[in-house]
């Protein structure tokens, strides 16, 4: 978190596990401050659909970038959910604790 600086940003993302990597749902945010509740909604979908609740699977990342765009890049910050079900769960973690490597 020391690391983490007012002209970084914030992708909270859902995406199907072992799927496409595009996600299903997105928001971007300031990366400052940490640690804190982001809420995905039908809202923040990709495409329009059916709705993050008709996915049977799903995880939750987080990818902290410091050139303020979705590519990853080294240095990037990022953390993955475990998988869940969406009609399961209404709040999950994640733990922004790996380096996108050089």
């Amino acid at each position: 978190a020391g690391t983490i600086t007012a002209r970084d940003t914030l992708f909270v993302y859902a995406r199907i596990p072992d799927g496409p990597p595009m996600p299903v749902a997105v928001r971007k945010l300031m990366a400052q401050p940490l640690p804190r509740e982001v809420t995905l909604s039908d809202s923040d979908l990709m495409l329009p659909g059916g709705g993050l609740a008709s996915y049977p699977k799903l995880q939750v990342g987080a990818h902290i970038s410091r050139s303020g765009t979705v590519t990853k890049a080294p240095g990037d910050l990022l953390g993955l959910s475990e998988t869940f079900g969406p009609g399961e769960n209404s709040a999950v973690k994640v733990v922004i604790a790996s380096t996108v490597p050089q």
